[in-house]
C-alpha cells in the first residue's frame, strides 16, 4: 500500500504545525501541533480554519472541503523526559519498565512507538541469555535503542527559545545546519530520503553529514 504525507513543521518564529497522514479508504489523519501557544481548538469548524495559520497552505486547502469523521481531540506534552535507569547500581529484581515509562518523548516526532518496539526486541535478546542481571543489561541495550531519537527530538526542541533545556555550541550547530538541509531538501531528493531516514530510525543522525550530502546541503541541493 502506498503511504503519503504532507507536513508543515513549526518553527521557531510560527511554533505552529500540522501533519496529514494517509491511511486506508482514502483517509487522513490530521494533526495540528503548537508550542508555547493556545492548542488546536476541538470543534470542528475552528479546527479546519486554525490550520489558516501555518506557513504553507495545503493543509486547509485539504481539510476545509474533506468529510470529517469524528470529533477533534487534544492533547498535551508538558516536557520530554528520559530516566538513566542504565546508571542505577541495583534495581528491584523481577521487575522491569519500558516504553514511556524509560523515556517519554515529544510525540509531533512520532517515535514513542517505535522506541517501545525496538525496546521489545532487545529484551528478547536479553531474556534469551538468561536472567541473571536481567535489568542491568536490559537497560544498558534499551539506553542505546534511546540515544538517537532523544538527540533528535531534543535537539529540534531546542530551536524554541522558550524551551527549557541545556543548549551548547554542539547542538546550535547542528540545528544550524538541519535548517539548510530543510532547505536544500525542497528541491533535492536524495537530502529529502536522507532526512526521512534519520526520521523514521533507520540512520543514524550523522549520516546526514555524510560529505556527500553536505555539499549538497551548503551549495542549495
Amino acid at each position: 500500500m502506498a503511504t503519503a504525507e504532507k507536513v508543515t513543521p513549526p518553527t521557531p518564529s510560527g511554533k505552529r504545525g500540522g501533519v496529514m497522514i494517509a491511511q486506508e479508504g482514502g483517509r487522513w489523519t490530521v494533526t495540528l501541533i503548537a508550542h508555547f501557544g493556545p492548542h488546536a481548538p476541538e470543534d470542528l469548524p475552528s479546527f479546519i480554519e486554525w490550520p489558516k495559520t501555518l506557513p504553507a497552505p495545503f493543509i486547509h486547502e485539504t481539510i476545509r472541503d474533506a468529510e470529517p469523521i469524528g470529533e477533534a481531540a487534544q492533547a498535551g506534552m508538558p516536557a520530554a523526559l528520559r530516566r538513566r535507569y542504565e546508571r542505577l547500581d541495583r534495581f528491584p529484581q523481577g521487575y522491569l519498565v519500558i516504553g514511556d515509562a524509560i523515556c517519554s518523548f515529544n510525540p509531533i516526532y512520532g517515535q514513542g512507538m517505535t522506541v517501545a518496539a525496538l525496546e521489545a526486541r532487545e529484551l528478547n535478546d536479553v531474556l534469551a541469555a538468561g536472567d541473571n542481571t536481567l535489568a542491568q543489561r536490559f537497560f544498558s541495550r534499551a539506553a542505546h535503542v534511546v540515544d538517537n531519537p532523544w538527540a533528535i527530538a531534543t535537539g529540534n526542541d531546542l530551536r524554541m527559545p522558550e524551551t527549557v533545556g541545556p543548549r551548547n555550541t554542539a547542538v546550535n550547530l547542528i540545528n544550524w545546519y538541519m535548517a539548510k538541509l530543510h532547505r536544500a531538501a525542497h528541491k533535492d531528493r536524495d537530502l529529502s530520503l536522507a532526512f526521512h531516514h534519520v526520521a523514521n530510525l533507520l540512520d543514524p543522525p550523522p549520516s546526514v553529514m555524510h560529505p556527500r550530502l553536505a555539499m549538497r546541503v551548503f551549495f542549495g541541493g
